[in-house]
């Protein structure tokens, strides 16, 4: 392989494991605790799948595809939040 597709891999696979598992952060006392990913994670995830073309063929194993198929699932529902720019 090559460099830029090590770090492609990387960074999908780092992403996959942040929207399956969440974020590590340490608290107050310097305990780890294990937090919702942030939009800005979503964000990130949404704009990879875009730039690869969501509508490509994806091989099994993948790392692109199981972030493709993560995302939907791990998006929070939000219906009931009152929209921020209307309230």
């Amino acid at each position: 392989m090559n460099v830029f597709s090590d770090m492609a891999d990387a960074l999908d696979s780092g992403l996959v494991k942040i929207l399956q598992g969440g974020v590590t952060q340490l608290d107050n006392e310097g305990n780890p605790v294990t937090i919702t990913p942030s939009a800005a994670y979503f964000n990130v995830a949404r704009q990879r799948l875009k730039d690869l073309g969501i509508d490509r063929d994806l091989a099994d194993g993948d790392l692109a595809g199981q972030l493709s198929l993560v995302l939907p699932k791990t998006i929070p529902d939000m219906t009931d939040e009152p929209d921020a720019a209307t309230a």
